[in-house]
């Protein structure tokens, strides 16, 4: 409003000059054209006085007719006398009018000379005042051409990323603009030989060729690009393209380039291209502050990318420290278990009854398949974690299943797991990466508690549910939510005798969300703990999975 309330001052002042102007130019023209009608009567009438004196002799009469038109011009009565007398007279009248005008121009001619300086120093003024109105005005233009051009930002959405807000000024550039095209060219760093490729763009896009650039090319001897990006300046190929090829074997008229850099990092080049000559300059002020934006957006972008990916570096050094330091505690108990009782037994054989000795090798086979277990479940979360889940979905009976699963339970354990599998049942899914989850939470459940392990498996109107609910201490409150992280244990569990790696339950839930599945844990009532995984039915076979007998046994 400050602004829209000096411009019409600035009218009203302009307005007021003018007619001061036209004052001073009036009164000029006026009081010179009196001086000359004066000066003119004076000359008229000395030219009748000496014309009279000289018919005087020869004709009298005319010689009185000319001292009257001469008493006329002067504006005075005929004098007294003769006619020689009062030629005489109005002469003397006449030359001292003349002499009296002479010495009066000197203050009228000051007062003149200051008049016309006064009239230059007004047309001066106005003509400034002129220049700053078309400034103004021009700024004015000027703001509201790159309000519409960047004020549309905030009509984005705002997960829109900083390709779709470059786009966008791109489009906003093309509308309220000459430019008939644009587009942004990033230095591709990750490419071999840093090549120059497209972004994006505007319109048909500036066209340099279709493949990338190479980095070679950007030397200034070789384009107008090149010496873009090596001066850090804006650069013109001319309304014809006199000034050069834009890249080697390409030439462009009307056409410019800006280098895209803020601060120190160099991102890459804007190109644009317009549809009248001339229009690069008409439009440049608006276009350096334009350029200066979309630096300042994509550098900073690249920069928060680069933070980002520090910031993912830095945690998968954590995670591997971490892995190696738990990895390595997990396999020296078990290899320090099996190396103990392996000495034993060779050092002194015929010292141990056959008893201690049955006990011994039962120990290193426990420990063993203990050993197995882990290194299993660290390739398996080393193969997710590369190349992720390949699953092989099919439908499967539950009950064949659910044995095999039970096959590798070894011993005692496998007898503590009662099992409630409805005939025909039928899930679907990769029947050996589910395996691979109920093993492992069964083998959660044997181990966190002593008594009986209950697996059921349901037919759901979803799918399939698959529940097992132990006997033991349960979770805390506090450490449930976490027990399907990786490498997690609660407190009280890392501080027990039962050793476990943290892996089981973290593998689960990553298979489980890749079937599009959901895994929960909760405490049971009166006790122990309850996991569930429930899996979702195919939507074209959902009304097909009670009648789905057995097709793959995983």
């Amino acid at each position: 409003m400050r602004e829209g309330e000096r411009r019409p001052s600035a009218s009203r002042r302009t307005w007021m000059l003018g007619l001061s102007l036209g004052a001073i130019a009036v009164f000029l023209a006026a009081a010179a054209f009196a001086a000359h009608q004066y000066l003119r009567r004076l000359a008229l009438a000395l030219t009748a006085l000496q014309e009279a004196a000289r018919l005087l002799p020869l004709r009298p009469g005319l010689a009185e007719h000319l001292i009257a038109a001469a008493a006329d011009l002067l504006g005075q009565p005929r004098p007294s006398g003769g006619l020689a007398d009062q030629i005489g007279q109005l002469e003397q009248i006449a030359m001292s009018r003349l002499a009296y005008t002479t010495a009066g121009w000197a203050p009228a001619g000051l007062s003149i000379l200051l008049a016309v300086l006064l009239l230059m120093v007004v047309a001066v003024y106005w003509v400034k005042e002129r220049a700053i109105d078309r400034i103004a005005e021009e700024r004015q233009l000027l703001q509201k051409q790159l309000l519409a051009i960047t004020g549309g930002w905030g009509a984005l959405p705002s997960q829109a990323g900083t390709q779709a807000v470059v786009e966008h000024i791109l489009r906003q550039l093309r509308e309220h603009t000459a430019v008939r095209s644009a587009t942004v060219f990033r230095i591709d760093e990750s490419m071999r030989n840093n090549a120059v490729v497209a972004y994006c763009q505007a319109g048909l896009g500036v066209p340099l060729g279709h493949d990338p650039i190479p980095r070679l090319f950007l030397h200034p001897n070789f384009g107008l690009l090149g010496r873009a990006l090596t001066d850090n300046l804006a650069v013109y190929s001319g309304d014809v393209g006199e000034q050069g090829m834009v890249v080697p074997g390409v030439r462009l008229a009307r056409v410019a380039l800006y280098p895209l850099r803020y601060q120190e990092t160099l991102w890459g080049v804007l190109a644009l291209q317009g549809e009248e000559p001339g229009w690069f300059a008409r439009y440049r002020d608006l276009l350096d502050v334009i350029v200066q934006d979309i630096s300042i957006l994509l550098v900073n972008a690249k920069l928060a990318a680069q933070s980002r990916q520090i910031a993912v570096y830095q945690e998968m050094a954590r995670v591997r420290s971490e892995i190696l330091a738990n990895v390595s505690h997990e396999l020296r108990t078990p290899l320090g278990l099996i190396k103990g009782y392996v000495e034993t037994l060779l050092s002194a054989p015929d010292q141990l009854s056959l008893g201690d000795r049955q006990e011994f090798l039962a120990i290193v086979g426990e420990e063993t398949r203990e050993l197995e277990h882990l290194i299993d479940n660290l390739l398996y979360m080393s193969r997710l974690e590369t190349v992720g889940i390949r699953l092989e979905k099919d439908w499967f009976d539950a009950q064949e299943w659910v044995a095999q699963v039970l096959r590798r339970i070894l011993g005692e354990a496998r007898s503590r797991v009662s099992l409630e599998v409805a005939d025909h049942v039928s899930l679907y899914g990769d029947a050996g990466q589910l395996a691979h989850v109920l093993d492992n939470i069964l083998q959660n459940s044997l181990k966190y508690s002593s008594g009986p392990v209950e697996l059921t498996v349901e037919q759901t109107p979803q799918g399939g549910q698959i529940t097992v609910r132990d006997r033991g201490p349960g979770v805390s409150e506090e450490d449930l939510p976490r027990i399907f992280e990786r490498f997690y244990r609660s407190m009280d569990h890392a501080q027990s005798e039962i050793r476990g790696s943290g892996l089981g339950l973290s593998i689960a839930r990553r298979v489980v969300e890749a079937h599009g599945g959901r895994i929960v844990a909760a405490n049971g009532v009166p006790g122990g703990l309850v996991v569930s995984v429930d899996l979702p039915a195919p939507p074209a076979r959902a009304d097909a999975a009670e009648g789905s007998p057995n097709r793959h046994g995983g």
